[in-house]
């Protein structure tokens, strides 16, 4: 199958200093996302079985639209396509990677608009409107799941207190 992936177009991108895992998770568990991404409340799957390219998602809050999912690799791409308008996103597809870095993990979101014209009660473009969402979407990321890994850690019941206080 060829790559669905999404190369050219708007881009947003944002280091996060957490695992790579944790970001994916914040993309792709409706529990977490609806914690971050502004104007989200629910998703569900409308299709059965595990997420793969070709699964629909139904994703509600500010407004309701269904998602395909085009291209899914575990941990690293998500490839979708909304396919109506949901809130301030007209029709697009667009290229989520979480990609490693040496201190944390670089969320690269690249967006594609399928027409051009008239923005937000006509008064900016689509693309302006969609590149707005994107910043403060991966502003909001950064800022919840920075704030889960740099949580106090409860030293009273931590392992790692514990291992430390026995190696003495």
């Amino acid at each position: 199958m060829s790559s669905q992936r999404v190369v050219s177009g708007l881009r947003s991108e944002q280091f996060i200093h957490t695992d790579p895992d944790v970001a994916w998770e914040a993309w792709t568990d409706k529990s977490v996302l609806v914690k971050w991404f502004p104007g989200v409340t629910d998703l569900s799957k409308v299709s059965e079985g595990e997420i793969t390219a070709g699964s629909k998602v139904l994703i509600k809050g500010a407004a309701e639209a269904e998602i395909e999912i085009l291209e899914f690799e575990p941990g690293r791409v998500l490839t979708y396509r909304l396919p109506s308008k949901y809130a301030e996103f007209r029709p697009h597809s667009a290229t989520v990677q979480i990609k490693p870095s040496l201190t944390g993990t670089e969320v690269d979101w690249v967006l594609q608009l399928d027409e051009k014209g008239g923005g937000f009660l006509g008064f900016r473009s689509p693309a302006k409107d969609a590149n707005l969402v994107m910043t403060v979407a991966l502003t909001k990321l950064k800022e919840f799941l920075e704030s889960e890994a740099y949580s106090t850690p409860d030293f009273e019941s931590d392992d790692r207190s514990k291992r430390w206080d026995e190696s003495i």
